[in-house]
């Protein structure tokens, strides 16, 4: 239950993330676009973090795995959560624009 759990925020949060970034990077008016994404991020965090750890990005999970601060089952669930996440964003995106 705790893993799924940990599935589920990463999953969101990452999706939260994502769908930002792809969306302000594809605006044509680049203002203020690195105030809208780490807000992003910081509201993922806020949300999920007491979850999950908030790392909602790959790189950052193998570098916990790494650091032995992951176990392995820990790391394939949030690293398929993230996966997973990024690509409801991406599908997001195609379907509204």
């Amino acid at each position: 239950m705790e893993l799924l759990k940990k599935f589920v925020a990463e999953t969101i949060g990452t999706f939260i993330f994502l769908s930002t970034i792809i969306v302000v990077v594809n605006r044509l008016k680049p203002n203020v676009n690195f105030l809208k994404i780490g807000l992003a991020l910081s509201i993922s965090i806020v949300i999920f973090g007491s979850i999950s750890g908030g790392h909602f990005n790959p790189a950052v999970s193998f570098m916990f795995y790494v650091n032995n601060q992951l176990l392995k089952q820990e790391f394939i669930v949030y690293i398929v959560g993230q996966i997973l996440g990024a690509i409801l964003a991406l599908f997001l995106f195609k379907q509204l624009y």
